[in-house]
């Protein structure tokens, strides 16, 4: 029994090693080598800092964060890139009057200024507050 418990184990840990190593190799070629989140997704994250209040809080290798100041309230923009996709959170805590979130799931491939079109007719139907 301990065998095959140390054997499933050892498959486990050699998984998650090449899971990884993967990712690291999938980040190097296209986030890394093309200089960043920032500069890979710049119409998108420029798009989104011309809004009022807007700053990058945080850049990762396979992560940014926007934060958004509103006139109600806090929002947050998570763009993330893992294997191919891109996706963007938006949440937003507008005291009382509720919290918003949505998540958008594009193929890497998709042109940003579509990304663009989708986040606003989002916020342009569903939010009714003018940020």
């Amino acid at each position: 029994m301990t065998t095959v418990t140390i054997l499933i184990l050892l498959i486990f840990l050699v998984s998650i090693y090449y899971f990884f190593k993967d990712r690291d190799k999938n980040l190097a070629l296209n986030v890394d080598s093309l200089g960043g989140m920032y500069t890979k997704y710049k119409i998108l994250v420029d798009s989104i800092l011309k809004e009022t209040g807007t700053r990058i809080s945080k850049e990762e290798r396979d992560r940014l964060i926007i934060e958004c100041n509103l006139r109600l309230g806090k929002g947050q923009y998570i763009i993330t890139e893992s294997f191919g996709e891109i996706e963007i959170i938006w949440s937003a805590d507008l005291g009382r009057f509720g919290k918003e979130y949505k998540k958008w799931t594009f193929n890497t491939s998709t042109p940003q200024a579509e990304m663009l079109k989708e986040i606003r007719k989002y916020k342009l139907i569903h939010v009714f507050i003018n940020y």
